[in-house]
């Protein structure tokens, strides 16, 4: 058994269960949810004051990095919250590429 979401199978499912719990059973209006919950912590990150304090301080929106054609890209994710060994790769290579723009790499 387990849980399918956005036409991925995974084990015992983390999000969309408790979305389920909620009435919420379309999977377009799960996705629509999920999407907007990281939107909202995204926005409050980025309205934190530390960040605007600290010039050394990166945020970088990794939001869009494992999607193709605006969904979650299956072949790159383990499971609904974790990415497979290649979409942290590529999560890495973003944030390295967006701290050397800003002249923060130093590695």
């Amino acid at each position: 058994m387990g849980t399918k979401f956005l036409g991925m199978r995974f084990g015992k499912g983390r999000v969309n269960v408790h979305l389920k719990k909620l009435g919420i059973h379309d999977e377009e209006e799960q996705y629509a949810n999920i999407e907007e919950m990281l939107d909202a912590f995204y926005r409050a990150i980025t309205d934190a004051a530390v960040l605007k304090a600290d010039p050394n301080s990166l945020m970088v929106d990794t939001r869009r990095v494992l999607l193709e054609n605006d969904l979650p890209a299956r072949k790159l994710w383990k499971d609904e919250i974790h990415p497979r060994k290649k979409g942290f790769r590529m999560i890495a290579e973003h944030i390295r590429e967006d701290a050397k723009a800003k002249d923060l790499w130093r590695l």
